[in-house]
């Protein structure tokens, strides 16, 4: 996940000074989402409990059926209606709006199962009591470790998240109450501006991309 930021930002940085095609702005955002998707689902079939496989049968579902979503609008991204291309009256591409959607989703996803705390039981699950101060004749890290720092990283992901959906919301606000401020280009390809507005949305944009 490390490595594919990295691209992801010297990419950025590239981009920056080069064309700002909207493909570009969707691709870069669309793999970001999809790298934290993949995050959340290491952070939990990644457990290293016995509540392992009742929290991956309790997620693969929903994992395995949003990765084949993420798939099918990847390939939307390559047809002439829905693929990432403005138009006067369409500025926000709907395979975006789409992304941006799969996105909200797993936000809420990942908010329910926080405040169900994950389903887990920790200490109090059956398979886990008898061996509570025994965990190195197991080859386990101590209950309350592991718990404290599953239960750390969760709270930070859920932080970000938070943050990703504000960020979100005022992309979606300049679009639809700055339509003056941002225009689109004669071929489609990107978008265009010349105000400080428009300046702040593609500022407000590269920081989206970042997180």
């Amino acid at each position: 996940m490390f490595a594919a930021d990295i691209v992801i930002l010297c990419a950025l940085i590239y981009f920056d000074w080069g064309k700002k095609l909207i493909a570009c702005f969707f691709f870069m955002i669309f793999f970001q989402n999809f790298i934290a998707l993949v995050g959340f689902y290491h952070l939990c079939h990644g457990l290293k409990t016995p509540e392992r496989k009742f929290l991956r049968r309790k997620t693969g579902i929903y994992f395995s059926l949003m990765t084949m979503v993420y798939l099918i609008v990847f390939i939307m991204t390559f047809t002439k209606k829905l693929g990432p291309i403005c138009t006067a009256t369409d500025m926000y591409p709907p395979v975006m709006d789409i992304s941006n959607g799969l996105l909200v989703l797993n936000a809420l996803f990942h908010f329910y199962a926080h405040s169900q705390n994950y389903w887990l039981l920790w200490e109090e699950h059956p398979l886990i009591q008898p061996y509570i101060g025994k965990e190195e004749e197991m080859d386990w890290e101590p209950i309350a470790v592991l718990k404290q720092k599953f239960q750390s990283q969760m709270k930070v992901f859920v932080v970000f998240q938070v943050v990703i959906i504000a960020l979100l919301a005022v992309i979606y606000g300049m679009i639809h109450f700055k339509l003056d401020e941002i225009a689109c280009s004669d071929d489609g390809l990107t978008w265009i501006y010349e105000t400080t507005q428009g300046s702040l949305f593609m500022m407000v944009y590269m920081v989206f991309i970042c997180l």
